[in-house]
């Protein structure tokens, strides 16, 4: 009963979301979460009778509580934040066109970006192959990932120096999605940047799978897609038939090309399996791994530290420290699992972290908290940023192009609190200050300056709308 009742919750909850409360946006943060979790539960109920599927009362509870508590957490951030209590009226008003100067990236810029993102793939190709000494990319690429999984044997590692340029350049390439969604829509008027950030996105998304893993190009896509959504929004303009038509298609393209995807980087344990039982394994079996774990809750170890799962990151950075040990490993809290015969996965959503760790209302806690934050993320991003005018990346609208996929992805694993933690990082946001001043010749304060001085004199003088910082 719970497993065809679950997905028919979450899609009323999207219903409700989409059309009453959130004014169709579908780059709200709420709706990008839920959105996941009802598909997830959706493909579930394709594997039924294949998997053997039981979903207990729990389970039930755990999911569909913790997606509306999120929606909650999410709508008081929007009252709160975007929404006059006492009017009802939104407290930001779009400047007029004649307000707007864009900045626009000099196009040699994005070619020395494309050159930086091939040599730093063609280091990595080298190192790999020098330092695993086997036949292939892929089978190097393999070695790679059991060896981070693992922790057995020898880890690959850059040379000093030369991991903070690669993980810059990388950094700057995971910026491109954003920039594109913003320059798509003004391509006619700025061909040459929307042609070469295009290719920055196609080699960055391509190159992503160096990383070992196909996660990452899924990241470069959703990315896209919600800056686009975002431009859309702050045009006034609305998402069309055409649009969805078209994020349909990339998606079902995606996950139909995950499994050869999988053989390039080695996967090659998928080779002999159905495409269908590949994309339910990582689309629809996380529920069912979840509620094996919750019934069966001996398969994990016991935690040595509170909330271990959730902050498995940074008890493991204070064990390489030597401040604590006896630390299990993320991989230790998921282990694989089979389901009437047939592999389905390690992974169980970020439930299982929130459960384990907080207990089921603790869980609830989480979502809401988790909700709400990442609402008034979106709204700085949306509603008061001055990227959609200027084209200037800012913190704002680069937190949410980066968090984004992380909030689709929880029906997939743990990954909001992960990237906050991340980002708690001065070494992270020192790589994001190089790169604009790579990108637009001058560090944030100048650039702010200068557009000020521009809109001043376009006030007095009516001169052009666009212009160009770097002359």
């Amino acid at each position: 009963m719970y497993l065809y009742t679950l997905p028919l919750y979450l899609g009323i909850l999207l219903v409700i979301e989409y059309l009453f409360v959130f004014k169709k946006n579908i780059a709200n943060p709420s709706i990008i979460f839920n959105a996941g979790f009802f598909l997830c539960a959706l493909f579930l109920t394709y594997f039924d009778e294949t998997w053997k599927v039981t979903m207990h009362q729990e389970t039930f509870f755990l999911v569909l509580g913790g997606n509306i508590a999120f929606f909650l957490g999410s709508y008081i951030g929007y009252r709160r934040y975007y929404t006059n209590p006492l009017i009802g009226r939104s407290r930001y008003k779009w400047k007029s066109q004649n307000e707007n100067f864009f900045v626009p990236i000099i196009t040699n810029r994005l070619k020395i970006l494309f050159i930086l993102q091939v040599l730093n793939a063609g280091i990595k190709v080298y190192l790999l192959m020098s330092f695993y000494g086997l036949g292939s990319i892929a089978a190097n690429l393999f070695a790679h990932t059991e060896a981070m999984k693992t922790g057995e044997g020898e880890l690959m590692k850059f040379p000093m120096g030369l991991g903070f340029i690669s993980n810059t350049i990388d950094i700057a390439a995971t910026l491109t999605p954003i920039l594109l969604g913003l320059y798509i829509v003004k391509k006619r008027v700025y061909k040459s940047q929307y042609r070469w950030l295009f290719i920055n996105f196609l080699a960055g998304a391509i190159f992503s799978l160096l990383s070992s893993g196909r996660t990452f190009m899924l990241y470069f896509i959703i990315s896209f897609f919600v800056s686009y959504i975002m431009t859309l929004v702050s045009i006034s303009k609305n998402v069309s038939i055409k649009n969805y038509v078209m994020y349909f298609l990339v998606g079902y393209i995606f996950l139909y090309s995950f499994q050869e995807v999988g053989r390039l980087i080695g996967r090659q344990d998928s080779e002999s399996t159905p495409i269908e039982q590949t994309i339910g394994t990582y689309c629809g079996a996380e529920l069912q791994n979840l509620d094996n774990l919750i019934e069966r809750p001996s398969m994990m170890p016991s935690p040595k530290h509170w909330a271990e799962q959730t902050f498995n990151i940074v008890y493991s950075g204070l064990e390489e420290m030597g401040y604590i040990n006896s630390v299990s490993s993320l991989r230790d809290y998921h282990p694989f699992q089979v389901a009437n015969g047939y592999g389905i996965g390690n992974v169980a959503s970020c439930m299982q972290s929130y459960y384990f760790d907080f207990g089921l209302f603790g869980a609830y806690f989480v979502c809401f908290v988790l909700g709400f934050l990442m609402q008034v993320m979106y709204i700085k991003a949306q509603y008061n940023n001055k990227f959609f005018s200027s084209g200037v990346l800012t913190i704002s609208i680069i937190l949410y192009g980066l968090f984004c996929p992380a909030i689709f992805m929880s029906f997939f694993s743990e990954q909001i609190v992960q990237r906050i933690i991340t980002f708690i990082s001065i070494k992270y946001w020192f790589k994001i200050f190089l790169i604009f001043i790579f990108f637009y010749g001058g560090t944030p304060k100048r650039i702010n300056n200068l557009i000020r001085k521009y809109a001043k004199n376009k006030i007095n003088s009516n001169v052009s709308t666009s212009i160009s910082l770097h002359s």
